[in-house]
Formats: C-alpha cells, structure tokens, sequence
C-alpha cells in the first residue's frame, strides 16, 4: 500500500481498458507465487483476484531486487523498451509496467504458455496419427520451435543496434506457441547480456545453448541438427540482402572463439556456406512458406486420391493459416513459391524449372511490376499440362476464385442463422466443474471468446457474419472456450476453429465443444462436417479423418452412429 505499484500494474500490464480498479483489497484478493532467482533479483507472479470470480483478474511478474545497483536495473528496463518494438511490429520482450527504486521492486508482463524446455519435453510424450510411425510431434514441430526461438534473439540483438545479444540463450528464456500456425513467442529473460556485433556469433550462442542441449535431451526423437534453420531466421528477421552480406563477410573469419568446440565450429561453418551458396543459387523459402507446404504435403500424402476442390480448398486454409497474403504484399513471390512447393512440387521438370526461374525474377525485383502475371500465361503457352496443374496455374493469377464454388462446398445463403438453436447444455469437464455450452447471448460474449482467440496466437479469426458461434461459460456466466463454424449447405458445414482459455485446458473443454457441435448439426440433418488440417492428434480421436472429397479433415454424422466417447 505504499506504492501505486497494482495501479499501475493494472494500467499498463492489465489484459483490457475498462478492468476495475484494484481497491479495496480483500482478503484473498491478492497471491504473489515464488518462481525462481535470477541474476541479482527474485522473480514472483503476482495476481489479481478480482471480486467477482476466481480467475485472476491481472497476472503480472514481481521482481525483487537483490544485490544490484538500481542503475543497472534502469539500464535493463530501458534496453525493453527500446527492444520491446520494431520495423518487425512483433514484440520479442516482456512490456515492461513501473519501478520502484526505495523498495526495490519492479514489474513486468506475464507471458502465459511453456518456456521451450518444458514445451519440447511435453510435445515428445504426444503422438503424432498423421506421421508414418509412431512419431512424437515434437518431431513435426522441431523445425519451427529452432526457427522461431532462432528470430527471437537475432531480433532482439538488431532492435539494440546489432551490438548487444543474450549472453547465454537457453530453452528456459524462451516461450513459443506449439503449433506452428500460431504466432507469438517471447523472450522472457534478457539479464544477461553481452556485447556482440557478428550475425555468426549470434547464430552460433542459439545452436550451443538451445540447439544442441535440446538434442541431448530428447535423443529418441531423432531430431535434426540443421543449420539451415538458423540461418532461415536470420533471413526472416534481417532481410535476404544484409544476411548475405553479413555471413558472406563473417563466415571466413569462422565462429569467435569459446562459442563452439572446433569441431562442432568447423561443421557450423561449413553448413552455412552450403546454405548461402543454395540461396544465391535458388533464392530464400521463408519458414512460414516451408512449414505451410510440409503441412499441405502431410495432408496430401494422407490423402492421395483427394478431389481437385477439397485440394484447392486445404491450400486455401494452410495459406490462410500462416498468413501468407500478408507475407506475399511484404515479400513478394513468396505466394508463388508456396505453390511450387504444394501442388506444382512433382511436375514436368522443364516446367518446374521454368517456374523457379519466374519466382527468382519476383523475388529478387528484377522485373515490373505485375510481369510475373504475363509470365504465368507463358507458361500455361509454353508447356502442355495435365487438368490439375492448369487449374492451379490460373489460381496463381487469379487467387480470388473461391474453390467451394463446386459440389457440396458452395454455400448456401438461404440457411443463414439455421444453426442458432436456443438451448443451453449442461456438461462437466475432467476436474469436475460445470460446463455451459450454447450460442453467445449476447456481443459482450462474443468479445469475450474473440479475446480468448487472440490471447491464444491465432494469426487472425472469422468475424463475418456468415459465421456461427458455439461458447463454453462457467457457472459464473464467464466465457472459458468457444468454436467459430460455418454453415456451407443443408448437408454440409466447415468447423475453424476451436479455443479454450488458458485456465481451464487439458480438462476436456475443447472435446466437449465439438462434440456438442456434432450433436446440433446431426440433428439439423447434417451430415458431414469438415475442419482445416491443424491439429489432427485432437480431431482424430474425436473421429475426423481424411476423404478424398473434402478438404483437410472431415466427419461423417450418419443418425445411426453414436457419438464417439
């Protein structure tokens, strides 16, 4: 009470304008949890419980100063704010709230989620149905969780002027999202520093201190120590331009010695060679282009005889998933190279050759503008090919033409609101607590599940009105969870997405969600309902699967079948 610290708190770290202020304070309104020690302080989570309910109304991080100068503290907190934005416009650190010298105390924001180590330890339990094998995800997962961890700490090391990097990046400083559709990602500790004004030198700190101590810990899983991943995310974060220049001048120097031992230095080295040779050969994949096309390629695999309109469909959802519209406007060729790899990847090799020819000239902005377009036309002249490869040729040039325009995909207007069933059903999730699940009441409840979306990575979430909505509510009226679904035809409906708030997942919200949908929809006389190819782990043991008419997942809802348990 000597301090407007929680004021302040509530001001700056608080989830939304409009909370109520934390006064008066009552008993149990407050909990600071000890997490841990760190360079010259203790850190503890401090929440906010308001009175209304039992789930925190603010959760912040409390740090307690412990042995050093306040000065040095200053100097922390202003190199977050300096790093905390950039040409980027994601934040790579914690927002910062106040300080407060005479008690030594300062705060800053909670990021929720797993750090990297406990992240990867709990991906490695979690089987995979849609890798050959019994394969861990984290295996499917590997290549984003290096990248991503990779791009936190270059960005930060470019927004301090490329002179400053973590003196020792380790999985524990970092959190990440766990699919890698989802953005976000945080690092959640920059204590300690050093000087550093090498790219190479900044690569090779994440391969010694995550990297390679990741692979010792998960053995089994076969994970890939590739380079490659790093220096994609010098690419992504710098611009294909300065990291060449930047590794093409510092590669022949070699890794600043203690970084790595002369082995493992030796084959660092060597590797990124091969990978700027491969670039200035082929050009730049992003990681978001190079994930989104394993993922179309996964569902492909799985589904080998899939109609033309479920195929153009999944690459509509994988494309929309990671964003690519908004990559390809920053960067652009890169929609091209997103078909290059998905459906054009096994094509006539002259054909396919003459494609990466077209995507170097976009992508290097050796052309005018909008040449690629008569290119796309010298193709389709120039080469005789089969119906598929044609269609998608045209879809390059013409992305606006909506595939579900055929079969059972087209949209039906008419039905418009024919899922708003008035009926509120009762149900009770794994720790034993009542469930709500029904149509939202009223928007406050629709704002409140699009909250819950957002706080939970998604890169962006259906708001239209030709969308219907499912939430999950407490028995204090408070959204826990919700799906977003559209109606397609009398017979036919694509589920988005599903969400459940932070608080109240592993307990089986999600599940019960969908199977609730499921009910609904088969007694309206639906009888299949489809769902992009994102988590197929949880989809599959809720009975989707693949079919070659639909696109990524679909369900079947025969009367006479019951509901999965």
């Amino acid at each position: 009470r000597e301090t407007t610290l929680l004021a302040e708190a509530v001001t700056l770290l608080g989830p939304g304008s409009g909370l109520a202020r934390p006064e008066p304070l009552g008993p149990g309104s407050l909990r600071v949890t000890f997490l841990g020690t760190g360079t010259g302080r203790r850190v503890h989570l401090l929440e906010w419980f308001p009175a209304s309910g039992a789930e925190p109304g603010l959760e912040c991080i409390l740090k307690v100063n412990r042995d050093l100068d306040w000065e040095q503290v200053q100097e922390e907190l202003r190199l977050l704010v300096r790093a905390r934005s950039g040409p980027s416009g994601r934040p790579v650190v914690k927002t910062q709230g106040g300080g407060y010298k005479q008690q030594g105390l300062w705060t800053e924001e909670f990021i929720p989620g797993e750090t990297l180590d406990h992240l990867t330890d709990r991906l490695a339990t979690e089987s995979d149905p849609t890798l050959p094998g019994v394969a861990q995800r984290l295996l499917s997962v590997w290549p984003f969780l290096v990248t991503n961890s990779a791009s936190l700490v270059i960005d930060f090391w470019r927004r301090t002027g490329r002179v400053v990097t973590l003196a020792e990046p380790t999985a524990e400083k970092v959190v990440l999202p766990g699919h890698d559709w989802q953005i976000g990602g945080r690092l959640v500790s920059v204590a300690d520093r050093k000087p550093c004004t090498r790219l190479v030198d900044v690569l090779a700190d994440v391969h010694a201190g995550i990297v390679l101590p990741m692979l010792s810990r998960h053995p089994r899983v076969a994970l890939a120590n590739d380079v490659s991943l790093l220096l994609s995310a010098a690419f992504e974060v710098l611009g294909s331009a300065e990291a060449l220049s930047a590794l093409e001048a510092e590669l022949p120097e070699g890794v600043s010695p203690g970084l790595l031992d002369p082995e493992e230095a030796e084959t660092f080295v060597a590797a990124a060679w091969r990978f700027v040779s491969s670039v200035r050969r082929r050009g730049f994949l992003p990681g978001r282009v190079r994930l989104a096309a394993r993922r179309y390629r996964r569902w492909a695999q799985l589904n080998p005889d899939a109609t033309l309109e479920a195929r153009a469909t999944t690459l509509d959802q994988i494309e929309d998933a990671y964003g690519l519209g908004d990559l390809d406007a920053e960067r652009p060729g890169s929609r091209l190279q997103l078909f290059r790899h998905t459906v054009f990847r096994g094509g006539e090799d002259e054909f396919v050759r003459a494609l990466d020819e077209l995507i170097a000239r976009e992508l290097g902005g050796t052309g005018a503008p909008d040449e690629w377009r008569a290119g796309v036309g010298s193709l389709r002249e120039s080469f005789r090919l089969p119906p598929d490869e044609e269609f998608f040729l045209a879809r390059m040039l013409y992305p606006h033409v909506d595939p579900r325009g055929r079969a059972v995909l087209t949209r039906d207007d008419d039905l418009e609101g024919a899922a708003a069933v008035g009926v509120s059903v009762e149900q009770v999730d794994r720790a034993g607590e009542r469930l709500h699940v029904r149509r939202p009441a009223n928007p406050n409840e629709t704002n409140a599940l699009y909250r819950i979306f957002r706080a939970s990575n998604f890169r962006q979430v259906p708001t239209g009105p030709e969308h219907d909505l499912l939430v999950a509510t407490d028995d204090a009226g408070r959204v826990v969870g919700g799906l977003i679904f559209r109606r397609e035809s009398e017979k036919f409906a694509r589920l988005l997405w599903v969400v459940v708030s932070r608080h109240r997942r592993g307990r089986g919200v999600g599940a019960a969600l969908v199977r609730e949908l499921m009910s609904r929809l088969r007694a309206q006389g639906t009888e299949a309902v489809a769902t992009g190819f994102f988590r197929p782990a949880f989809f599959h043991k809720l009975g989707f699967g693949v079919d070659p008419r639909y696109a990524g997942l679909v369900r079947t809802l025969p009367t006479e079948r019951a509901d999965p348990a």
